[in-house]
């Protein structure tokens, strides 16, 4: 299971590492936050995230909401996808929560966790990331 192009966008835990992420910042442009500032947007999150067989390796993804200072003004975490929901499958399944831009958000921080439970290699994996903006 996965999406159509998997792999086109794969990321996967570091072999031989426990615990290994990424991080990317995206900045909002100023011409969206006054829309923003009004309520009136609202992020999409989504990934396929999964892992190899009954292995309890899980991947997490988090988009946090952060203000002019950096300061954390809110999140949205995505449910993980671990051996049981993956019913002992190796794959990729969808995830996806949406939630308003609180106001004052200046920048999007994407957070990508790969946790290795068991196991020789991390065997955590996130593709097909995806972040949208849309005003409602």
């Amino acid at each position: 299971p996965g999406p159509q192009d998997r792999g086109a966008y794969l990321f996967a835990g570091a072999p031989h590492e426990r615990v290994s992420g990424l991080r990317q910042e995206i900045a909002i442009d100023p011409a969206s936050r006054e829309a923003i500032d009004h309520d009136v947007v609202r992020a999409n999150f989504s990934a396929y995230l999964g892992g190899y067989l009954q292995e309890g390796d899980v991947a997490a993804a988090n988009l946090t909401f952060l203000g002019e200072d950096r300061r954390p003004l809110g999140q949205i975490a995505l449910s993980s996808v671990g051996p049981q929901e993956r019913s002992g499958k190796t794959g990729l399944w969808p995830v996806a929560e949406s939630a308003p831009v609180p106001r004052g958000t200046v920048a999007l921080m994407v957070d990508l966790m790969f946790t290795s439970v068991d196991g020789r290699l991390n065997d955590s994996y996130a593709d097909n990331v995806s972040v949208t903006l849309s005003e409602y």
